[in-house]
């Protein structure tokens, strides 16, 4: 499977590093393509642990099978984005995999994106003003192809749960158990 991951300034970490750690682990996921909307070819993380060299070409949907967006202080640039939204619109005009967590999925809402979808989001001031009956207060929810996870310490569950969602159950408890040490 090949993944786009959206890297832009100030991603946070724990997320970025926690669900593509988690998916790696499966042995599905043959590429992770780190795309940068602003041109930026090295983006630094939120709390400056590491950083992520990226691309910033042109990005054909069809060569990919999902697309993800971690939260952070980085979802204040994408809100205004519009390549980068475009591009996410694309991936779900084209029906691939739509993976995001915190304030991602938030986002992706203030952009009309997730308006018929259930999914869960960091819960930041009046979002459930702006968000609708579709925002819950899952850790995690799926909804066909959308998958989306609340916040920073849902990331290993939400990597779990795409691995569930999209292989087997069975290869995501052979992750978990890997990733939890549970003989």
């Amino acid at each position: 499977m090949k993944l786009l991951v959206v890297t832009i300034e100030k991603f946070q970490e724990i997320e970025m590093y926690g669900v593509l750690g988690t998916l790696k682990r499966s042995g599905k996921f043959e590429q992770m393509i780190f795309w940068n909307p602003d041109g930026q070819k090295e983006v630094v993380g939120s709390n400056q642990i590491g950083s992520i060299k990226t691309i910033n070409e042109e990005i054909n949907v069809d060569d990919f099978d999902a697309i993800f967006i971690p939260g952070g202080a980085s979802c204040i640039n994408l809100r205004t984005n519009q390549k980068a939204i475009k591009l996410i619109e694309e991936f779900i005009n084209k029906d691939k995999w739509i993976i995001s967590i915190c304030d991602g999925p938030n986002a992706l809402h203030d952009n009309n994106i997730f308006l018929e979808k259930q999914y869960s989001s960091y819960p930041i001031e009046n979002i459930d003003k702006k968000s609708g009956k579709n925002r819950n207060k899952n850790y995690i929810t799926v909804d066909k192809k959308y998958i989306t996870g609340k916040c920073p310490s849902a990331s290993i569950d939400l990597g779990i749960q795409v691995i569930e969602t999209i292989f087997s159950k069975e290869l995501s408890q052979k992750v978990y158990k890997a990733i939890f040490g549970i003989e």
